[in-house]
């Protein structure tokens, strides 16, 4: 059935007492319809942000108004205004992560009301429940769970992001159920992951959280930089630093930047607020305390002779001479050179304890190869031509396990993100060496490649899984100068890292032929 347009359904939220306003949309070829580098770099923002600025004073249920804007740009998604003005307070519930979460509070304090819900394009959920004074917007305020009230917005049925479209669960829209009213444990569900009491600041004792991703307009930057605030004030920061970080913080994180007078009143309230004695400093958004914060973990150490005689397990040959056990590597070339097809058969190499090139596999381990940017179909041959010219087999076939992005309802999650990471552990935790292919394709969140602070998540993410015993091997392309591309700080933490290059006399005829280089 063709689908209406998109003002129909602005106009059904404005009958229902939402007030609404246009926002960009997803073009043809998958990017929004903004064009900027923001979007571009990051699939989970295309698509939800507002179409003009101003978008508070913009929101309306003037039916009239509604068929104007939209008129002027027929595609243009729907954003519903949230708090008193239309009557909602919403939980956004984000992917599997957020859905277990909730699932779990429903289990420990009851089942909510019925309330209308949206299933979001990234297959999450918008519950949709009477405004509720009291709360901010906040991201974050458990594992996969935000908020959106007074100052905030979420996205409206018809609409469309980079991963699908939002449409009323069957029988809970606006017009077939009533807004809920929140439950009680909900309210204090919210306000103690919020950090605090009534005023969502702080007071149990719960740390501010500091989310991984930007935020962005609509998304609680006001609330953020207070709660950062706070937090160094809690932690006896002065008034010259504080000022200081949350301008840096305003610039770097929050999209846009929050305007210099609204800015000063932040700060004013900051300063104001008495503190409260059982506060504690900011941690990130994966529980991993920041590094401002004085409430860190003991830092443990031993003496020499203790190090000396501590037992500690040999590092074995994966791949013999060039990869051992709880190692980091990256594999690193130009595009076209053939770095996919050696990375797949040093992986089979591995699964099998087989041969390539003069590296033999002492024994068989479990692989698990992530690819994120091959067709499943090209995939499939440059497998099949592999498996053909091995002399060995795995054991079995879950030695080695292939996660591809062409085979998900919807994009691989971002790995770069503690959200993504954990998506994939259940697929790699029997593994003993994890291929990674490529960094651009699975780790699209934060600024960009060329930023060494955006490579941080994933390093942190990968030196753990070596401390579990795991080899962790990155599939990288080589930039314009032949080096690899993006920030020189991955280096830091690699154990070995192979360049692929085409020898001088390459002929495109001859496929995957190459030298190898070990820097």
């Amino acid at each position: 059935m063709a689908d209406k347009p998109r003002v129909t359904y602005a106009i059904v939220y404005a009958r229902c007492g939402a007030r609404v306003f246009p926002c960009h949309w997803i073009l043809p070829d998958g990017q929004c319809s903004c064009g900027t580098a923001d979007c571009r770099d990051n699939p989970k923002r295309r698509g939800k942000h507002p179409l003009h600025g101003g978008w508070q004073n913009e929101a309306t249920c003037d039916e009239a108004v509604i068929k104007q804007l939209w008129a002027a740009d027929p595609l243009a998604n729907i954003g519903v205004a949230c708090g008193k003005g239309s009557n909602l307070t919403v939980p956004d519930v984000d992917g599997a992560v957020g859905l277990d979460q909730l699932h779990d509070l429903e289990q420990k304090y009851g089942a909510l009301p019925n309330a209308p819900r949206l299933i979001t394009g990234s297959r999450g959920n918008h519950l949709m429940f009477e405004y509720q004074e009291g709360l901010s917007n906040s991201v974050r305020w458990a594992p996969g769970l935000d908020l959106r009230t007074e100052g905030g917005y979420v996205i409206g049925h018809g609409s469309s992001n980079a991963f699908g479209r939002y449409e009323f669960e069957v029988g809970h829209s606006l017009k077939d159920l009533p807004r809920a009213k929140m439950p009680d444990w909900l309210i204090d569900a919210i306000r103690k992951g919020q950090g605090g009491s009534t005023n969502g600041t702080n007071g149990n004792g719960t740390r501010f959280k500091v989310p991984e991703e930007p935020i962005h307009e609509g998304e609680g930057r006001n609330n953020f930089l207070f709660r950062a605030g706070r937090s160094m004030k809690a932690q006896h920061f002065g008034a010259d630093a504080i000022e200081a970080a949350l301008e840096a913080t305003n610039r770097k994180q929050c999209k846009p930047p929050i305007g210099a007078d609204e800015f000063k009143s932040i700060l004013k309230s900051v300063f104001t607020q008495p503190d409260s004695a059982d506060f504690k400093g900011a941690q990130s958004a994966d529980g991993d305390a920041d590094a401002a914060s004085v409430q860190a973990e003991p830092i443990k150490s031993l003496n020499v002779r203790a190090l000396l005689e501590l037992e500690v397990a040999p590092r074995d040959y994966i791949l013999d001479p060039v990869l051992r056990t709880r190692e980091t590597g990256m594999i690193w070339a130009w595009r076209g050179t053939g770095k996919t097809y050696a990375s797949l058969a040093i992986a089979y190499a591995i699964a099998s304890g087989g041969q390539i090139l003069k590296w033999k596999a002492p024994k068989p381990r479990r692989v698990v190869y992530i690819d994120g940017e091959m067709p499943v179909e090209t995939l499939k041959e440059r497998l099949a031509s592999i498996v053909t010219g091995a002399n060995e087999e795995p054991p079995d076939d879950d030695y080695l396990r292939i996660v591809t992005a062409d085979l998900q309802d919807l994009s691989l999650p971002n790995l770069a993100a503690p959200e993504g990471q954990a998506a994939f552990e259940p697929h790699i935790k029997d593994a003993e060496v994890i291929f990674l292919d490529s960094i651009s394709t699975l780790c699209w969140g934060g600024r960009g490649e060329n930023d060494s602070d955006s490579w941080l998540p994933l390093q942190q993410w990968a030196l753990r899984l070596r401390r579990e015993g795991k080899t962790v091997i990155f599939i990288h392309h080589a930039g314009k100068g032949g080096t690899q591309r993006g920030t020189s700080r991955r280096e830091d933490v690699l154990d070995i890292s192979i360049h692929l290059s085409q020898p001088s006399d390459y002929q495109p005829d001859q496929g995957a032929r190459f030298e190898v280089h070990f820097l």
